[in-house]
């Protein structure tokens, strides 16, 4: 979390932080999309419910199983449909975007060679 506060403080209106959260109410995630709010970043938060201070300071709110109680919240049904969501988000933006994905092959490119 410390290196995501870290980024965040450098994001602007041209950027967008997706951020996820069970419960929307994690202080760590909270105290992020304040900063970001401060430099006009837009954000998507993922959580699974509604009415929570995610959702409050998000551009784009979604509800990735909405079922969950607090006491469940991080439920492999909670977990497994919000990585379902950032698989789905990451595909869609990296079709779209051809400098998304010249970067993302340069960033391959230079870590392949550490594999065995």
């Amino acid at each position: 979390m410390h290196l995501a506060t870290m980024l965040a403080t450098s994001f602007g209106p041209k950027d967008l932080l997706i951020v996820f959260s069970a419960s929307g109410a994690t202080r760590d995630i909270v105290d992020i999309c304040q900063l970001a709010v401060k430099s006009k970043t837009p954000i998507v938060g993922i959580t699974s419910r509604r009415k929570n201070p995610v959702e409050e300071h998000s551009t784009f709110h979604l509800v990735a199983v909405a079922s969950d109680s607090p006491v469940t919240s991080g439920s492999g049904a909670s977990v497994t449909s919000q990585i379902a969501l950032a698989d789905s988000i990451y595909i869609d933006i990296y079709g779209r975007d051809e400098a998304i994905r010249k970067h993302v092959e340069l960033t391959t490119d230079t870590i392949i060679s550490k594999h065995l």
